[in-house]
């Protein structure tokens, strides 16, 4: 397209033979025997095989006039976790949360109680996807070159919109704990100086206001849940001065 087309695509794949996890389970009599105060349950970083990640990525930029310009990226990202069965920490949705008394003995004989929220049996968490990790994300820039004449600088009119699919933030991959897909749209002017001494940034930041979490971690039942979420609808005006 007479040079005005750049394009760059990727395909990864990544096979783990030692990812390591966070696992906890009851422990087996010879490990209680090993160290008997330590309580019921295991709380090791366990290494497993078996998790996969593949991907694809493709960015590109095409000027399709000398005022118009488009560039953006995609990436598709497919993950797999491999064999790894781990007490779940959260409540499992649409089943009635409880705790549970797991009793023990200690070194010197004496009666314990320890609890489990949920369930004891180690829930089987592989093929599932990681966590925080969305299959699709894109971002898509429209930029334009507005005339002006030369004496006045440059002026340079942008719109950016960038979008993430739904994600999970746990290992279970429940829908119920899943962050939605989010789309945001921004707005930006940049308008410079002849000799690049000033520069003036004119922005919307989430034109829409689209409220979003960005991340988040469901501790019903251990805590309460906490995360962070996408910053509102910003207007602003920003001016720089360099020293030629």
């Amino acid at each position: 397209l007479d040079n005005a087309l750049q394009l760059q695509a990727t395909y990864f794949f990544q096979d783990f033979d030692s990812h390591w996890m966070y696992a906890s389970r009851l422990k087996t009599a010879p490990e209680i025997a090993i160290d008997p105060n330590s309580g019921p349950f295991t709380r090791e970083i366990t290494p497993i095989s078996g998790t996969e990640i593949q991907g694809i990525e493709i960015e590109g930029a095409w000027r399709i006039t000398d005022s118009i310009s488009v560039r953006g990226f995609y990436n598709w990202l497919d993950t797999s976790v491999g064999d790894f069965p781990s007490l779940y920490p959260f409540a499992v949705p649409g089943e009635a949360g409880e705790w549970i008394q797991i009793p023990w003995t200690d070194g010197n004989g004496v009666e314990q109680v320890s609890w489990v929220f949920g369930s004891a049996d180690p829930m089987e968490l592989g093929g599932n996807q990681l966590a925080n990790q969305p299959k699709h994300k894109g971002s898509l820039t429209v930029a334009y070159d507005v005339p002006i004449p030369t004496d006045m600088g440059t002026l340079e009119v942008l719109t950016i919109a960038n979008y993430r699919s739904k994600k999970y933030v746990e290992l279970g991959n429940f829908d119920a704990y899943a962050v939605p897909a989010y789309t945001r749209w921004d707005l930006r002017a940049n308008w410079r100086s002849p000799d690049a001494t000033w520069t003036v940034t004119a922005f919307v930041q989430n034109l829409l206001d689209e409220a979003a979490v960005s991340m988040w971690s469901p501790r019903e039942g251990t805590g309460s849940p906490y995360g962070t979420m996408v910053e509102p609808r910003q207007i602003g005006v920003t001016v720089s001065w360099r020293n030629q």
